[in-house]
């Protein structure tokens, strides 16, 4: 358009120049001289070309303003559309939000310079965007060998008016995945859960479950990323290989590893895994709660040792180690437990008569060695599921300087296979043919009392 047709002044149009890497022009005016000074102030960048040039009218000026509001899409020097009559414009251009919907958005900027010729109106049609701030997200989740520096960019443009932002990039850097890892949680009120003795020692009973809470943490991960507890090679206590032919359903043994502190071992061919949940306010921090339990059987009386779980991550799409399938292991966490000898935790149905053959002996010597039971038929007492007292399977015999398996045998009158049955630590030393015993150490014996042989020669009870 040219602002000096009427006025015969020279010819002055606008052109527009897209930057696409400058700043996004916010707001457009026109000022004339008594007004660059203000629009200086209020942060415009005042055009030098004046648009009544020649024109002995004053002179006007296109200010600009980079700011933080919505962009400006287009400028142009004349309407989008003709009006028929001149009122009908000045009723509706740049007076109602009607008026800037008809000419498509369009809006009227007008400028006025007054001198002693009169008055001199130069008009620019701005376009303005409808978003005045745009936020969006951008999501990544790195995957196997990822773990390096990565330079992220990015621009917003707008499609419509062909204008767009200056690059922005960030330096991020990918650590590896950290693997799961064991903590020291809350342990669970009501005695559900064990707590460790002198030495940070658990104490374990033939017959009772004991039960060790875990709690596992997982950094840069999400709720739904479970973990599988597992035995590490020699973590689990071990027991005789024939056990499963010595003992009936009914008496309790095993190690395994739940997700409730009164839950069941997991399935054949399954593994245990524990459900996870968010910790505190980081959604990239989740924990998970499990508990290790285990039942001594009436042949690991006198154990000691250690007993250790490694907590992995599952198999996921996108693995967390490269050739090693998504598995991502803790450090072993291990437990020390020693299983007290000689001592029997009642079951539900239990009695004098069906205790006694787990431990090769018979109801009467049972008995005996539990004097507090004044009936061997109905003082026997437990709760379904939970278990009842403590009863004496023998006696705990302390051995001298020159004690070995052989001297014991022969002194109780008890067979060697029975008394390694009875003292599991014994049993070990055994099977690399060692027989001596350290002074002062524990063992549970059952003497052979109801045998009428020689005690040098008995222990075929």
């Amino acid at each position: 358009g040219n602002y000096n047709r009427e006025s015969g002044g020279a010819t002055v149009g606008v052109w527009l120049e897209r930057d696409v890497g400058g700043r996004a022009v916010t707001e457009v005016r026109v000022v004339n001289a008594s007004q660059v000074r203000r629009a200086m102030d209020d942060g415009f960048e005042v055009l030098p070309k004046n648009l009544l040039e020649q024109s002995d009218r004053g002179a006007l000026h296109i200010a600009l303003k980079r700011g933080s509001s919505a962009p400006v899409l287009d400028v142009r020097a004349g309407p989008p559309q003709t009006c028929s009559e001149c009122y009908e414009c000045d009723r509706y251009w740049n007076v109602t939000d009607q008026g800037v919907r008809m000419m498509g958005g369009y809006a009227r900027v007008r400028g006025e310079s007054w001198t002693a010729r009169g008055v001199a109106v130069a008009d620019v049609w701005v376009k303005t965007g409808s978003e005045s701030e745009v936020r969006r997200k951008f999501g990544w989740t790195p995957c196997t060998g990822e773990d390096d520096d990565w330079v992220l960019c990015a621009q917003g443009a707008q499609t419509a008016g062909f204008l767009s932002t200056p690059m922005q990039c960030i330096l991020m850097r990918v650590y590896p995945k950290p693997p799961p890892e064991f903590f020291d949680g809350v342990v669970l009120s009501g005695g559900v859960a064990a707590r460790p003795g002198a030495g940070g020692v658990y104490t374990g009973h033939m017959g009772r479950r004991l039960v060790i809470q875990l709690d596992i943490r997982q950094r840069s991960a999400r709720v739904g990323e479970d973990v599988s507890v597992e035995f590490v090679e020699g973590g689990m206590p071990t027991d005789r290989p024939d056990i499963g032919q010595l003992l009936t359903d009914r008496t309790p043994t095993g190690v395994y590893v739940t997700g409730e502190p009164d839950g069941g071992p997991p399935g054949e061919g399954m593994q245990s895994v524990l459900r996870t949940r968010e910790s505190g306010d980081n959604p990239s921090l989740t924990e998970s709660q499990g508990f290790l339990v285990w039942t001594p059987s009436p042949y690991q009386g006198g154990w000691t040792g250690r007993i250790c779980v490694v907590a992995c991550t599952q198999q996921t799409a996108c693995p967390a180690v490269r050739g090693q399938g998504g598995r991502l292991c803790s450090e072993p966490r291990c437990f020390d437990v020693h299983v007290e000898r000689c001592m029997w935790q009642v079951q539900n149905e239990d009695s004098f008569t069906t205790v006694a053959p787990r431990f090769q002996t018979n109801w009467l010597q049972l008995w005996y060695a539990n004097p507090m039971i004044r009936h061997p038929d109905f003082s026997l007492q437990a709760l379904p599921g939970q278990g009842g007292e403590l009863i004496n399977v023998g006696r705990v015999y302390k051995a001298r300087w020159d004690d070995t398996v052989r001297t014991v045998t022969q002194r109780f009158g008890v067979s060697r296979e029975r008394l390694l049955d009875l003292n599991h630590d014994l049993a070990v030393k055994a099977m690399g043919m060692d027989d001596t015993m350290p002074i002062d150490q524990m063992v549970c014996v059952i003497p052979d009392s109801c045998s009428l042989d020689d005690p040098s020669n008995s222990g075929k009870n």
